[in-house]
């Protein structure tokens, strides 16, 4: 159980920071660091995109539900059970999508090195800071 418990908390710590990575990028970027994912990011069909932006709008909206509720508790045992509340509400909802916790990685891994397509999904919307 220590072992689930520990691997749904790393794959859910890299979907939280996901949305940061995403949108803090430059958009001046001045090279791709890896040229394999950048040419396999213009093999991304539309329904991945898709698939991705739904899965990511998603993780925004629980990523958010459960930061506020993080905010209200005073015990560390009540924030370690929102927390994996949380993490496993992520990996349903990107799930749901239809795309599997590695094709999201592999998604925003791309997106993460080519600031082109992360201008194609996201436009030029940038997070508050």
């Amino acid at each position: 159980m220590t072992f689930k418990i520990h691997s749904i908390a790393t794959i859910c710590t890299v979907l939280l920071t996901t949305a940061t990575a995403i949108h803090a990028q430059e958009t001046s970027s001045p090279e791709v660091a890896n040229p394999s994912i950048a040419t396999e990011s213009a093999k991304i069909d539309p329904q991945t995109i898709d698939k991705f932006t739904q899965a990511h709008s998603a993780l925004l909206s629980i990523r958010q539900e459960f930061s506020q509720k993080l905010n209200s508790v005073t015990n560390q045992q009540e924030a370690e059970t929102i927390q994996i509340q949380a993490q496993e509400k992520m990996i349903e909802a990107v799930e749901e999508t239809g795309l599997s916790i590695e094709q999201y990685g592999e998604v925003v891994a791309m997106l993460q090195n080519n600031p082109e397509l992360s201008e194609r999904i996201f436009g030029n919307s940038r997070p508050v800071k």
